[in-house]
């Protein structure tokens, strides 16, 4: 049984032995993730090492249980996750549960096939590899929707829209949000209890387009005074995550 190497309290990875680099398949990586309540909550997990997205190159095994990617064929998605960055996976929603186990896996039969020759080593690739860490710099500051431009020209940055009648909005995407503009006023504002699929330490900007849209104080979301705040158009509020709440860091008043 080869050894495990303990990264952190719930990332393993496992020690090369002579036999991984002699087999006909190497094993380059291996890495075993124990799912906690943040994973769960985020649906994001770190590999542990860096592979390239796309390329077929990443193995991953839920509980023993080899997963795929995801495809689509006619229409119709198939796979239980994506390869989020160059540095981890997202799955599908309720798909892992806490204490589960994940192993990542890179063999050299699926990395040769992408490094043999052809003129990808070398400078050329290490360029490659700083485009993709500055992509994963991106979207931790800016959103998942972040990519960097290599030409010189400014990254792909975008203020999002948040959905109309949606309570527990999405705010992964991007750093910035408006307000949905609604084009039928409803009869009392819309009342936002918490934001989903975000990640401790992200700050979130809000600027809202109309006075339709209100923020719950309550235990997803801690507001000044511990009160709701009814915007109007032209209104601000940034918040900062922690985990588990959301806390106002600033708001202004411009309507």
């Amino acid at each position: 049984m080869p050894k495990l190497v303990e990264i952190t309290n719930n990332i393993y990875r496992k020690q090369p032995t002579q036999a991984d680099f002699l087999r006909p398949t190497g094993v380059l990586a291996d890495a075993i993730v124990v799912i906690t309540a943040e994973h769960v909550s985020s649906r994001v997990v770190e590999t542990g090492f860096r592979f390239d997205t796309g390329e077929n190159q990443l193995e991953v095994y839920l509980n023993g249980q080899y997963i795929r990617t995801y495809e689509w064929i006619e229409g119709q998605q198939y796979g239980e996750y994506e390869e989020w960055t160059n540095f981890s996976v997202r799955f599908t929603p309720n798909y892992i549960q806490v204490g589960d186990i994940v192993r990542f896996r890179v063999t050299s039969a699926n990395y040769s096939s992408i490094y043999s020759g052809g003129g990808t080593g070398g400078a050329a690739k290490d360029i490659q590899d700083l485009i993709w860490n500055l992509n994963q710099l991106g979207k931790e500051v800016f959103g998942d929707e972040y990519v960097f431009n290599y030409t010189g020209n400014p990254g792909t940055r975008t203020i999002g829209i948040m959905p109309e009648n949606v309570l527990t909005p999405d705010l992964s995407h991007y750093r910035t949000w408006k307000t949905p503009l609604y084009a039928f006023t409803p009869s009392t504002p819309r009342e936002i209890s918490n934001f989903t699929n975000c990640r401790a330490d992200d700050v979130k900007y809000i600027i809202f387009q109309d006075s339709n849209t209100a923020l719950l104080n309550n235990a997803n979301i801690k507001l000044q005074g511990g009160d709701d705040f009814l915007g109007n158009a032209g209104d601000f509020i940034s918040l900062i995550f922690d985990g588990s709440v959301w806390y106002e860091m600033t708001r202004s008043l411009n309507s």
